[in-house]
């Protein structure tokens, strides 16, 4: 595995800060990890080397994972409604 330039933001959904990593250019993808896993998952697979050189690759963290916010409260983890 290379050394990864990815760039981390955060941004504000619902009065939570939430976390995504961006890097290469291309055609975007997506990344959204497993109930109790991070966007590092993506990393630690292989999969953000593997597409690197041909996508603009997005790497999320839902709330409560990785680098997002996390929170006590029960229903910030409910479905919209």
């Amino acid at each position: 595995m290379g050394l990864i330039d990815m760039e981390y933001s955060t941004f504000g959904s619902c009065g939570r800060t939430l976390s995504v990593g961006v890097a290469g250019e291309g055609p975007p993808i997506l990344f959204v990890p497993g109930t109790l896993q991070s966007a590092d998952r993506w990393i630690d697979a292989g999969y953000v080397d593997a597409l690197l050189d041909d996508h603009r690759l997005l790497l999320f963290d839902p709330l409560g994972h990785g680098r997002s916010e996390r929170s006590t409260r029960v229903e910030d983890y409910a479905p919209a409604r």
